[in-house]
């Protein structure tokens, strides 16, 4: 009876201390075409930090490697504001962000948008406690 109410106490831990990680809101299908809108939740009681925080970081699945698409927060090196570098996420604050499922290529200086082919991708934000630690958490979707 012990080992059972051991076991019990474990598994409430473990769940809760995961209910407190940040997590992705993201559509799991969509369509070429649409615009596909997705959510940095930050869970927890407490302030995290997000690093490059409007930058779009996708990964599209091929065989079995992740391989970075091209969506650069500015493009063609044009002169940008620069963006903010970090940002923080107060508690159960969200950071909303959206991609048009294309990619920007450069040619000859100028942009070149292409719409990207259908399969498994994945939107990716780093994150941390603080500003010098960085984890990684992804959010897997299809384009069909």
């Amino acid at each position: 009876m012990k080992n059972i109410l051991l076991g019990v106490l474990f598994v409430m831990i473990t769940c809760k201390l995961w209910a407190q990680e940040p997590h992705i809101d993201v559509k799991k299908r969509i369509k070429r075409g649409q615009t596909l809108k997705y959510t940095f939740v930050n869970q927890s009681q407490k302030s995290i930090y997000l690093f490059d925080p409007i930058q779009i970081i996708i990964e599209k699945k091929k065989n079995n490697d992740w391989v970075l698409l091209e969506t650069p927060y500015c493009p063609c090196g044009r002169a940008c504001p620069s963006p903010p570098m970090v940002v923080e996420v107060t508690a159960k604050g969200k950071v909303l962000l959206e991609w048009n499922l294309t990619e920007s290529l450069c040619e000859n200086n100028e942009e070149k948008k292409r719409i990207v082919e259908k399969g498994m991708y994945r939107v990716v934000f780093y994150y941390g406690d603080n500003q010098q630690e960085r984890k990684k958490i992804v959010g897997n979707f299809k384009i069909r």
